[in-house]
C-alpha cells in the first residue's frame, strides 16, 4: 500500500504541483476576506437553562448599557449646584444618538421615589423634584433631607455612592439584539462622547468619568493591526527557524514553507466556511502550526538522512516519504479524533475550534507528506546533507538520555515523578473559575473609572435576577407574600449576597410609612385590605412585579463576580426551594449577566474532565486496535496525562483563571504532543519486536528519533514564548500556556516515557504481539 502511494504521489508530481499552486492562492486570498461581526453569544453554551432563560426574557446583552459617574471633588452630592449639573448630564444622555431615552436612570428618573408620610397617609413621592420657579435654589431643608430620603428607598450603593460623593448615569444603548448592530451602535455613541460633550461636566466642582460597555470580548475581536503582525511573525519565524533547527539551508526553508502553506489552508478553509477571523481562530490555526511542524521536521531528517547515504534528491525524497508516512497517517487519524473529542463542549465557539483544528490536522498531512518531499525531490543533487556539529551534539544528548532506561535509573525517576504529580494535583485544584464578567467595561476619560464603580456602587453591577412565578393577586394574599419573604430573608443571610430587592422587602418599607415609620411595624400586613393598601404605595413597584401580579422579580447583590460567590447564591436558591417547596411560587427563571457567567462555570467544571476523558479513551482505543498492546498506550498517555496536570498545576500555582476561550488551549496542546510522543513509542516496540531487551530499545529510539522530538517542540516553544509579548492578554496567555506545555512535553518524552517503559516491562513482562506493519 505504501509502495502503491509512493509511486501514485512521485509519478504525478507535476499534476499534483499544479492542482496545489491554485488552491493555495485561493486559501490565501480567503484569509483576507471580510469577516462577519463578532458574536458574543459564541462563548455561552446554549443549551444550559440559565442562557435558554436569558434568551427567552429577550434582555439586553449583559452590562450593555452606558454608566456615567458624576463625582463631587469637594463635600457631597447633595448640593443644588451638583444636583442641577445631574439632571443635566441625565437630559443629554437621553437625547445622544443610540440611547434607548426611557431607559437612562438617575436620581432624577420619576420612578425613583421614596415614601413621604404624613398625618393622615403616606405616599410616594419623586425624590428629586425642582422648585416651582425653575431658577430657584432648592432649600436647605428639603437638601438635608435628602440623604436619609435616599435611603430609605435603598438607592444608596445603586445611583449614589456609599460615601454620598458620586451620583450613577445609566442607559441601555439601542439597537436589536445583534452583537454586530450593538457595536456599531457602540462607534456612533462613541463618537458623540466627544471630549467637548465630557469637558463641560468636569471642571473645578466636579469630575465626570465615562465607562462604555466593551461588548465584544478581546478573544473575539478580528485579527488585525497588531494581532495580525503577531501572528504573521510567528509564521515567518518558522522560515527562520527550520533551516537552523533541521541543521540544512534548502530542506529547512522548503519545510519552513510547507508549515505555512499548511496555515494557509486550514485559515483559508476556515474563512470559506465562515470562521470569523478572530483570535481565538488562533487556538486551531497554532495547533495546525505546531503538528505541521512535527510531520515537516520529521520529514526533512528521513530526508537528510537519506542524502547523507548518497541517494539522489527524488530518491531521497521518496525514501522520507516511505520512512514517514505511515507514523504520519496514524498521528492524523488519532489527532483528528482527538481533535473531535472538543465537540463534546456545548459552546459554539469551541465547537468551531475543534472542527478547524480537525479539518487543519488533515490538511497539516497534505502539506507535510505530499507536497513538501515533491519539493525536495526538485533541490539540486548537489545539496548534499552532511554531518553538523549540532547533529552531534544531539546525537550525544540522546545516548546520555537512554541511560534513564536502565532500572536502576527508571525506577528514581518515576518515584520522583510521583510526588511532583500530587503536588502539580493540589495547585491544579487551586486555580480559579471563570472571569471576571461577560464583558469588560472601559474608561475612557477616567482610567480608574472600573475602581470607582466597584468601590463606590457595590450593588451596580455584581447582580443576579430570581423571576418567581404565582397565581393572580399573589400580592395581596398574605402566605404567599409570607414566603417570598421568608425566601428573601434567607437569600440576604446567605455568605456572599450583600442586599436582596424584592416586593416583600420593599411592602414592609411601605407598611411602616403608614404608622409613622415605627420600625415595630415594618411587617407583611396580615389583613388582605392593609397589604393591598401597602402593595400601592410602594415605590419602583414596576421593578419588583408585573401588572397582573403573577410574576416577582428578585435582585440579588453579590460580594463579587467570583465563581465560589455566585456558585453559592445559586445553592442558596436550590436549596430554599428544595427543602420549602410551593405549590403555588415557582421559580420561573435565574438570568442576568451573573446568571450567563454561572452557566460558563458549570460548563468548565463539566467539560474539562469530560475532554481529558474522551482524549485517553480515543487514544488507548487506536493505539491498542493497532499495536494490540496495552502497554504502548500507556507510555504514550501517561507522559501526557502528567503533562497536563503539571500545566494545570502551574497555572493553579499563577492564579490563571480557566476561562471558557483557554479551556481548549490545554486540549489542543496535549493533541499535538501526540505527533512527539508516538514515533519514540512506536521505535522502542518496533525493536522490542526485533529481539531487543527494553534498555536498548529505549536508547535505539532515542537516537532515531530524539532529534525529531527535540526540533518538534522547540519550534512552537520559541513561536510561543514570542507571543509573551504582545499587548493583547489573550495572545500572551495562549503563548503562556502553549510554551509551558511544550517544553514539558520534551522533557517527558525524552526522560520520563523510557523510564515508564522500562518499568512497565519489569511489572508486566512479555513481548508484544507482531505489528500489522512495520511503522517508524
Amino acid at each position: 500500500m505504501i509502495k502503491f502511494l509512493e509511486l501514485l504521489v512521485f509519478r504525478l508530481r507535476p499534476v499534483i504541483l499544479m492542482t496545489l499552486a491554485p488552491i493555495t492562492l485561493v486559501a490565501l486570498y480567503a484569509c483576507f476576506m471580510a469577516s462577519a461581526a463578532p458574536d458574543p453569544t459564541r462563548l455561552l453554551p446554549m443549551e444550559h437553562p440559565y442562557v435558554q432563560a436569558w434568551q427567552k426574557h429577550g434582555e439586553p446583552m449583559p452590562m450593555g448599557r452606558l454608566i456615567l459617574m458624576l463625582e463631587a471633588r469637594e463635600g457631597t452630592i447633595w448640593t443644588d449646584g451638583f444636583l442641577r449639573k445631574l439632571k443635566l448630564l441625565a437630559d443629554e444622555i437621553a437625547s445622544l444618538p443610540n440611547i434607548r431615552p426611557h431607559s437612562v436612570r438617575s436620581l432624577w428618573s420619576p420612578d425613583i421615589r421614596y415614601l413621604e408620610a404624613t398625618s393622615e397617609s403616606i405616599s410616594p413621592r419623586p425624590l428629586l423634584e425642582l422648585p416651582e420657579k425653575a431658577k430657584t435654589a432648592m432649600p436647605d431643608k428639603t437638601l438635608a433631607a435628602l440623604p436619609s430620603h435616599a435611603a430609605q428607598a435603598g438607592w444608596r450603593g445603586l445611583l449614589v455612592s456609599t460615601d454620598d460623593r458620586v451620583a450613577l448615569v445609566t442607559a441601555e444603548i439601542a439597537g436589536p439584539q445583534i452583537p454586530g448592530a450593538q457595536a456599531d451602535g457602540l462607534r456612533v455613541l462613541r463618537a458623540a462622547l466627544s471630549p467637548e460633550f465630557l469637558v463641560r461636566f468636569t471642571d473645578g466642582e466636579t469630575r465626570l468619568s465615562v465607562l462604555l460597555p466593551d461588548i465584544t470580548p478581546p478573544v473575539l475581536r478580528p485579527l488585525a493591526d497588531q494581532n495580525f503582525l503577531w501572528f504573521a511573525g510567528a509564521l515567518l519565524l518558522a522560515l527562520v527557524l527550520m533551516p537552523v533547527i533541521t541543521t540544512s539551508f534548502g530542506p529547512g526553508l522548503l519545510a519552513g514553507a510547507s508549515i505555512i502553506i499548511a496555515v494557509i489552508w486550514s485559515q483559508g478553509a476556515m474563512r470559506l466556511a465562515f470562521f470569523p477571523a478572530d483570535l481565538y481562530a488562533l487556538t486551531a490555526s497554532f495547533a495546525v502550526y505546531a503538528l505541521a511542524g512535527t510531520h515537516a521536521i520529521r520529514v526533512t531528517l528521513a530526508y537528510r538522512q537519506a542524502r547523507a547515504q548518497g541517494m539522489t534528491p527524488e530518491m531521497a525524497a521518496r525514501e522520507a516519504f516511505r520512512a514517514v508516512l505511515p507514523s504520519a497517517l496514524l498521528i492524523g487519524i488519532i489527532t483528528f479524533l482527538a481533535f473531535a473529542t472538543l465537540y463534546l463542549v456545548p459552546v459554539a465557539l469551541i465547537r468551531r475550534v475543534a472542527e478547524g483544528a480537525a479539518l487543519g490536522s488533515l490538511l497539516a498531512l497534505l502539506a507535510c507528506l505530499v507536497l513538501l518531499p515533491l519539493l525536495l525531490s526538485y533541490l539540486p543533487g548537489s545539496h548534499a546533507a552532511t554531518p553538523s556539529r549540532f547533529s552531534a551534539f544531539i546525537g550525544q544528548l540522546m545516548l546520555k538520555l537512554g541511560k534513564v532506561a536502565r532500572p536502576r535509573r527508571a525506577i528514581p525517576v518515576l518515584l520522583l515523578a510521583l510526588p511532583l504529580f500530587v503536588v502539580a494535583a493540589y495547585y491544579a485544584g487551586q486555580r480559579p473559575l471563570g472571569d471576571g464578567g461577560f464583558v469588560s467595561l472601559q474608561g475612557e476619560e477616567n482610567e480608574d473609572g472600573n475602581e470607582l464603580l466597584a468601590t463606590a456602587f457595590p450593588y451596580a453591577l455584581n447582580d443576579l435576577t430570581l423571576i418567581l412565578a404565582g397565581p393572580s393577586r399573589t400580592c395581596i394574599a398574605y402566605p404567599l407574600m409570607k414566603y417570598l419573604e421568608d425566601m428573601s430573608y434567607t437569600l440576604r443571610n446567605t455568605p456572599g449576597i450583600r442586599q436582596v430587592r424584592s416586593l416583600p422587602e420593599a411592602v414592609k418599607r411601605s407598611a411602616a410609612g403608614w404608622n409613622e415609620n415605627n420600625p415595630r411595624w415594618e411587617v407583611l400586613p396580615r389583613n388582605r385590605e392593609t397589604l393591598g393598601q401597602a402593595v400601592s404605595t410602594t415605590p419602583g413597584l414596576t421593578h419588583l412585579m408585573n401588572a397582573d401580579c403573577t410574576k416577582y422579580q428578585f435582585r440579588l447583590y453579590l460580594r463579587d463576580r467570583s465563581a465560589p460567590t455566585i456558585a453559592t447564591a445559586m445553592a442558596a436558591i436550590e436549596s430554599y426551594v428544595t427543602s420549602h417547596p410551593s405549590k403555588d411560587i415557582t421559580i420561573e427563571a435565574i438570568t442576568g449577566a451573573l446568571a450567563l457567567k454561572a452557566a460558563r462555570n458549570d460548563t468548565l467544571m463539566s467539560a474539562e474532565p469530560a475532554i481529558m476523558a474522551w482524549f485517553s479513551i480515543v487514544l488507548m482505543a487506536v493505539l491498542v486496535l493497532v499495536w494490540r498492546d496495552w502497554r504502548i498506550a500507556a507510555i504514550c498517555l501517561l507522559p501526557l496525562l502528567l503533562c497536563s496536570a503539571f500545566g494545570l498545576g502551574f497555572m493553579g500555582a499563577v492564579h490563571q483563571p480557566l476561562t471558557m476561550p483557554l479551556l481548549p488551549v490545554m486540549a489542543l496542546a496535549l493533541t499535538v504532543g501526540i505527533g512527539l510522543i508516538l514515533p519514540p513509542a512506536m521505535a522502542i516496540r518496533e525493536h522490542q519486536n526485533e529481539g531487543r531487551n527494553i534498555t536498548d530499545s529505549c536508547r535505539l529510539a532515542l537516537e532515531e528519533t530524539g532529534m525529531g522530538v527535540l526540533a518538534g517542540a522547540l519550534l512552537p516553544v520559541l513561536t510561543a514564548l514570542v507571543w509573551l509579548g504582545a499587548e493583547n492578554a489573550f495572545l500572551r496567555d495562549l503563548g503562556g500556556v502553549f510554551a509551558l506545555i511544550f517544553g514539558l512535553e520534551i522533557i517527558l518524552v525524552l526522560v520520563f516515557m523510557p523510564a515508564l517503559a522500562t518499568v512497565l516491562e519489569l511489572v508486566f513482562p512479555g513481548r508484544p504481539s507482531p505489528m500489522r506493519t512495520k511503522m517508524t
